[in-house]
């Protein structure tokens, strides 16, 4: 059976300030060449998102996904990460600007 391996999570803020080719590759670089791998992504903004999706293209991840589950303050504080689930419409459009993106 094919294992899925996700990323950690990447702030799109993290993503989009990266300068240098060096900072941005050891954001998004694939942890492993092989087998299927998903970029974790982690942010408020649907134009950030879609900017770093757009980017992940490079990267050749089998997916990109947002997370909505981490609880810890720094995100939750941040509004995205778990606190994402008290507001079901803007996560829905996170995602559809991620989609948008990635067709």
């Amino acid at each position: 059976a094919e294992v899925a391996v996700w990323s950690e999570m990447v702030k799109t803020s993290a993503a989009l300030e990266a300068r240098a080719a060096a900072d941005i590759d050891r954001l998004l670089l694939r942890g492993h060449q092989d087998g299927y791998e998903v970029l974790q992504l982690g942010g408020d903004s649907p134009e950030d998102l879609a900017r770093c999706v757009g980017l992940a293209h490079a990267y050749s991840y089998d997916e990109v996904s947002l997370n909505l589950g981490c609880p810890a303050a720094s995100t939750g504080g941040a509004g995205y990460g778990a606190a994402l689930a008290r507001t079901p419409e803007k996560a829905a459009a996170l995602v559809h600007a991620m989609a948008t993106e990635a067709a």
